[in-house]
């Protein structure tokens, strides 16, 4: 099944639907690399969706040509998501991910389903589950 979305739009599956794959690319200045990983994302994904970390280059206007929505808004990906995996390589992108008040992918996640993948310390890991487990 292959869902679209729009700014605003949430096209998380219905009850028994399969459960909707959203591709997520983390973006500072990528215009070099942004097409690759968004084409790369749209092979496997429902709806690819890119954060960006206030780019100054093309990066948005690529990512949008190609049809990926472009925000900067992690939690969007959490609001499009029914499972979320996250990859991260160190304890303060997990901290990043997770906690920052502003902007994590906690925001509004009451039943979605998270697989954390990150090559982190244990004490992270158990941080982010203790978030996690609290209501919203």
């Amino acid at each position: 099944m292959n869902r679209t979305a729009t700014e605003g739009s949430t096209p998380r599956a219905d009850a028994g639907d399969t459960p909707t794959l959203v591709g997520c690319v983390l973006t500072f200045n990528e215009e070099r690399n942004v097409r690759r990983a968004v084409s790369s994302l749209q092979a496997a994904a429902d709806v690819v969706v890119v954060i960006d970390s206030g780019s100054t280059d093309d990066t948005i206007a690529i990512a949008k040509e190609l049809g990926a929505e472009a925000t900067t808004q992690l939690a969007r990906v959490t609001e499009l998501s029914d499972v979320i995996i996250t990859v991260v390589t160190d304890d303060k992108a997990q901290h990043a991910v997770f906690t920052n008040k502003k902007a994590n992918l906690l925001i509004d996640a009451k039943g979605r389903i998270f697989v954390n993948c990150a090559t982190i310390a244990p004490k992270t890991h158990i941080e982010a589950e203790k978030l996690a487990k609290q209501p919203g």
